[in-house]
């Protein structure tokens, strides 16, 4: 019996180790701390990119309001302005998305699952207005040829009636005084040079008509310049605004593969 007794206080003597609780919950409360902090910042990114979305929800209506379908100009400037804009809707989904699915309200979760659906929507559209920026970019070309053909058929027979008048007036001088008036009424004394006796007349009138001749063509070869810098320039922009749809619709495919996450959200 004493052997039992003396075992036992042996027993209870030595000290049991117990688990600090305090230091444990302290730990876990830094860890919850700490993860408060990190996605506090996200949730402000979050609101960002929903602000940024109805900041272009509100651009998108002004572009397609009032609708002009089948207007070859308005349809390409439509893209123009889509394909200019499409950074703010592409960082506000990017804004969205962040950080997964971790605190997603229940609120939220249908819209995230709306907007993730909509990327693909927009995918799909910047897709389909390639081909129609491409055709319409043909027909505004056509419309600008035949445009400007049309102003410079105008323009060139009323200088011609005009020229062929002055070349009458010019034709009718007999003397070199009166010659030189009339040089001086068309503006054309530094490009004719002085005449000295009467028997310059028929040298001199040949020479204003080829100067007017000449004004002529100049004034055809503007037209015909002015053409080709606006073709060129509708040009440039129609593959630089085509790229940009192109380079969109897959951004915005990428998009909709890394949010699968969101459409399966219940």
């Amino acid at each position: 019996m004493t052997q039992i007794n003396t075992k036992l206080s042996t027993q209870n003597s030595e000290p049991e180790p117990e688990p600090d609780f305090w230091e444990l919950q302290k730990s876990v409360q830094n860890l919850k701390q700490f993860t408060l902090n990190q996605l506090s910042p996200i949730t402000a990114l979050r609101w960002i990119g929903y602000g940024f979305l109805l900041l272009f929800l509100f651009d998108l209506i002004e572009i397609l309001y009032p609708p002009q379908f089948m207007n070859p100009a308005w349809e390409f400037q439509t893209l123009g302005q889509l394909v200019e804009r499409i950074p703010i809707p592409l960082l506000g989904f990017a804004l969205v998305i962040v950080g997964g699915p971790v605190m997603r309200g229940r609120i939220e979760q249908p819209c995230l699952k709306a907007l993730s659906w909509s990327t693909l929507i927009f995918a799909l559209v910047f897709c389909l207005i390639i081909p129609l920026g491409i055709f319409d970019t043909i027909r505004l070309d056509q419309q600008l040829n035949a445009q400007v053909k049309t102003q410079l058929n105008q323009q060139m027979a009323d200088v011609q009636d005009k020229v062929q008048a002055v070349k009458e007036q010019v034709n009718q001088v007999n003397t070199t005084a009166d010659l030189q008036d009339l040089l001086v009424q068309l503006n054309l004394q530094g490009q004719i040079p002085d005449i000295q006796s009467d028997s310059q007349l028929e040298t001199v009138k040949q020479q204003v008509a080829a100067s007017l001749d000449n004004q002529v063509a100049g004034l055809e070869n503007q037209v015909k310049a002015e053409l080709g810098n606006q073709r060129q320039q509708l040009w440039m922009r129609s593959v630089k605004w085509n790229l940009g749809a192109l380079i969109s619709s897959t951004l915005f495919f990428i998009l909709w593969k890394e949010t699968d996450w969101a459409r399966e959200l219940e």
